[in-house]
């Protein structure tokens, strides 16, 4: 069994994944009479194929109990697949590059809080979502036809997912 340490998420450690959608570090722009801040291209879904297009759903995930056994990942090679906590809630992710299949010793473990969301890169090794907050609201955009866009893995080994890093306290951004 190989353990993995679960890192907390920035921008440049998930890059080669995808992207973190984060307000703390973009400037909005101020919209609707001053009403609203709009954080813009905060990042882009990805569709392959000429039929492709974009699906939203909403998920709502139990809460997992550390530790935590993978045992398989699964990747979508038909477009990008983004999940963005809906009540702020922290959620983890394990994730590996793209290519062959991965190996435990290649999976690394964020933990997304502070009301961040990830897009996860076409072709990006993923475990299934994993709360940390029982019946968490996700909004989740993807390939509209899942069927032909999920490739799934068995690991060579498992993986274990053992303790959490502090989870950050203090508000919110929006």
């Amino acid at each position: 069994m190989v353990d993995i340490e679960i890192e907390p998420i920035s921008r440049d450690a998930f890059a080669p994944f995808g992207d973190v959608l984060e307000t703390a570090s973009t400037v909005a722009d101020v919209i609707n009479g001053g009403t609203a801040r709009r954080f813009t291209d905060l990042t882009r879904i990805s569709l392959i194929g000429t039929d492709a297009q974009a699906s939203v759903h909403i998920y709502r995930a139990r809460a997992v109990r550390l530790p935590v056994t993978l045992r398989h990942v699964e990747r979508h090679p038909r477009g990008s697949q983004l999940f963005m906590p809906l009540q702020g809630q922290p959620f983890l992710t394990v994730v590996a590059a793209g290519g062959a299949s991965p190996n435990a010793c290649n999976l690394r473990a964020f933990l997304v809080d502070r009301g961040d969301g990830i897009n996860l890169a076409p072709n990006t090794w993923h475990y299934p979502l994993l709360s940390l907050v029982d019946d968490a609201a996700f909004l989740v955009v993807e390939h509209i036809r899942p069927r032909d866009n999920l490739e799934e893995c068995l690991l060579d080994t498992p993986a274990r997912l053992a303790s959490l890093p502090q989870i950050k306290q203090g508000p919110q951004h929006s």
